[in-house]
């Protein structure tokens, strides 16, 4: 994620739909407002050699030139969403270990899905039939990782991982890496503090 944060970048707000030149689903259209500061976390590394290769410390901040308001609004059946599981860390760390990538674990969530729709697919027969298919892919980079949750009665949904990298896309041997969020609290809080 942070690695696409280069060059000129601008943050567009009401387009679901990018294929095309106006939305219906706003009132008013689509606006570009201009990055002020990208704030890349200081340990950002790629490494490429085996047996650590991987993203480490990937996640940024973007300060925008201008505030934004938000409200409430319908849902978008433009934009792209899934339902993944969360992949236990040991499965995950021994399947990246086969390519020589390592999941580290205080850093990294494991996420993928199961597509219901794919050939050979037997909904609730536990077989292993419909594994894999769903996950984040290319162009993805930097998307959210979301959890709903019960709170006082209300749902509520946090950010709790930014799509990091992966092998391949809904590949079922290899889940989504997310950088995990919560590991980077107090450095989001500093520097939004800061800035």
């Amino acid at each position: 994620m942070t690695s696409c944060l280069t060059g000129r970048v601008s943050v567009r707000v009401r387009d679901l739909d990018i294929a095309t030149s106006s939305d219906d689903y706003f009132r008013e259209p689509p606006v570009d407002v201009r990055v002020e500061r990208i704030f890349a976390h200081p340990d950002y590394r790629r490494e490429y050699r085996a047996p650590n290769r991987g993203l480490f410390s990937d996640i940024a901040l973007i300060k925008l030139s201008s505030e934004l308001e938000f409200s409430a609004g319908d849902a978008s059946t433009v934009m792209m969403w899934a339902t993944v599981n969360i992949t236990d860390h040991s499965t995950c760390q021994s399947s990246y270990a086969r390519t020589g990538a390592r999941v580290d674990d205080s850093e990294h969530i494991c996420a993928a899905g199961d597509d219901l729709k794919q050939d050979g697919c037997v909904p609730g027969a536990n077989d292993g039939s419909c594994r894999g298919g769903v996950d984040a892919c290319e162009g993805d980079s930097g998307g959210p990782l979301m959890e709903r949750r019960d709170e006082f009665n209300r749902q509520r949904w946090y950010t709790i991982g930014v799509v990091s990298f992966g092998t391949g896309c809904g590949n079922p041997v290899f889940p989504g890496l997310y950088t995990r969020v919560d590991h980077f609290l107090d450095w989001i809080a500093q520097t939004v503090t800061e800035n």
